[in-house]
């Protein structure tokens, strides 16, 4: 058994930690798209303060407690393991309503794609006990911590001629 996870893309290394802090803390988008993380999105940072982030992000304000500066445009992903699925309309923080698209079963496990907008998809572990199905509107539910903001920039947000180097941000996260 190894200790050690190493993310390499192209004969470069984009991150080296211990496999829990990989899967929970991908340091750019290339890594969550590598390792297979789902609910990877852009949006921009329009509050930041002492309580955490506000983020503009396809018509909702969204709260995390990771920090990023105002005014900037960011990539994050939302934990899937942490979002809740209901039916009811919630005036909660972080509350986001879409429509079942897709329902996938795997054994005893259920996963749901959420279409949110004309563009996106929010993947959800559901429950099979739970009977939800494809067309029926939900709400998604899931706490300020469940966001991560990848502490860099986006290769779909920083120019290519940056000269950006993912490797020197290795050990930050």
């Amino acid at each position: 058994m190894c200790d050690r996870c190493v993310v390499l893309d192209a004969g470069r290394v984009l991150q080296q930690d211990n496999m829990a802090t990989v899967l929970a803390r991908p340091i750019s988008r290339r890594v969550a798209e590598i390792i297979g993380v789902p609910n990877v999105f852009e949006a921009r940072v329009v509050e930041g303060g002492p309580g955490g982030t506000w983020l503009e992000w396809n018509g909702h304000r969204i709260h995390a407690t990771a920090r990023a500066p105002v005014g900037e445009c960011v990539a994050f992903l939302i934990r899937q393991e942490q979002i809740r699925v209901q039916a009811a309309v919630t005036e909660a923080i972080n509350h986001i309503r879409g429509r079942i698209c897709d329902d996938r079963r795997r054994g005893r496990k259920r996963s749901l794609s959420v279409c949110v907008g004309n563009l996106h998809r929010i993947e959800v572990p559901f429950d099979l006990i739970d009977r939800s199905r494809p067309g029926e509107e939900v709400t998604l539910l899931f706490p300020p911590d469940a966001i991560w903001i990848f502490p860099e920039p986006s290769e779909n947000l920083v120019e290519l001629h940056t000269g950006f180097a993912a490797t020197q941000s290795l050990g930050r996260g």
